[in-house]
Formats: structure tokens, C-alpha cells, sequence
């Protein structure tokens, strides 16, 4: 999953680094939604909403859904960190 996004990502490993603050690691959830995506379709069409442990555990005393920390969130390869918004392509 890790080499398809980067080879995929406009520009490359680089722009993908630049855009959402590292190359793609097996251990960021993007790459590991991908592997879920690949492998069990059922079980990601079926997925309402992907949280981290931090805002999971927020949103248990929150008694809502708490947003993601953008702190967090940068080590997803999901997020543009210079508009601070998800990115469309990822």
C-alpha cells in the first residue's frame, strides 16, 4: 500500500512528503485503510468513521464524536498540512 500511494501521489514520494508531512509507512493509517479497503472491501464499505486512540478516547468522555488533533492527524498521510484540511486524493 505504501509504494501505490506514493507512485500514485502526483509528483511522487517527494510531493507526498512535502503535502502531508512524511513519505507513506505501514504504520500510518492511510496506508493501513488501504490495506483494510484491498483486503476486506465488506468491512471498509461498512465503516462509518475512522478514529485514532486520541480521539477515540475523547470522544468515550466526551460522550460524542471528537474530531481528530491536527498534531495527529499529519502522521495519517491523510491531511495537507498547509491548508490543514483531509486531502481529496488520499
Amino acid at each position: 500500500q505504501c509504494e501505490a500511494l506514493e507512485r500514485s501521489f502526483p509528483g511522487g514520494p517527494a510531493a507526498l512528503a512535502s503535502t502531508t508531512g512524511s513519505r507513506s509507512y505501514a504504520r500510518f493509517t492511510g496506508p493501513q485503510i488501504s490495506a483494510v479497503a484491498e483486503r476486506t472491501p465488506q468491512v471498509w464499505e461498512a465503516t462509518a468513521r475512522v478514529s485514532l486512540v486520541s480521539s477515540f478516547a475523547a470522544s468515550l468522555l466526551l460522550g460524542a464524536v471528537a474530531p481528530i488533533d491536527q498534531a495527529d492527524a499529519s502522521g495519517m498521510n491523510l491531511m495537507d498540512l498547509r491548508r490543514r484540511t483531509w486531502h481529496d486524493a488520499l
